[in-house]
């Protein structure tokens, strides 16, 4: 079985893999993010901007089937084609080269506040690509509102 970036989990037409965990990486002075050793060889990916000013690394099995829930927004509606342009206007293909290592352009790279290293994370189906500072933070509210507060009661505990 497989362990660390990867899990193994059955197959799904959109989702290849189960990413977990989360790790620290460089990123070089060309901006190549420099990702795990045990980062799976996978589908293609797209990276573009996620939610909560970091990246969003998606195998493009899983970003296709997102992108027909976000086609499927209305289009009169005004916060529906922001939410369209967040997500399109900045995605890319971004598979990792030989040594796996992304390239991460220098928009992205400001937009998520990175410079020489970054936290990526797994978030089950997609991975996140964060600011150290900002992923810490971030945990930080995450610890005090869901976990302390409103996650038990999402699964009615």
């Amino acid at each position: 079985p497989q362990t660390g970036m990867a899990q193994a989990i059955p197959p799904n037409q959109f989702i290849p893999h189960s990413f977990w965990g989360q790790y620290r990486c460089t990123i070089d002075a060309d901006g190549y993010l420099l990702l795990p050793d045990d980062f799976p060889e996978a589908d293609p990916f797209i990276l573009t901007k996620g939610l909560d000013g970091c990246l969003l690394l998606a195998p493009q099995g899983y970003f296709s089937s997102l992108r027909e829930k976000v086609q499927a927004l209305p289009f009169t509606d005004k916060l529906s084609r922001s939410f369209r342009r967040h997500l399109f206007a900045s995605a890319m293909n971004a598979s990792p080269d030989q040594q796996r290592r992304i390239y991460l352009p220098d928009g992205l790279r400001r937009y998520a506040n990175l410079a020489d290293a970054a936290v990526v994370v797994g978030n089950d189906a997609y991975l996140e690509i964060w600011d150290a500072s900002d992923w810490e933070r971030t945990q930080l509210q995450v610890t005090e509102q869901i976990v302390q507060e409103d996650g038990w009661r999402l699964e009615g505990i």
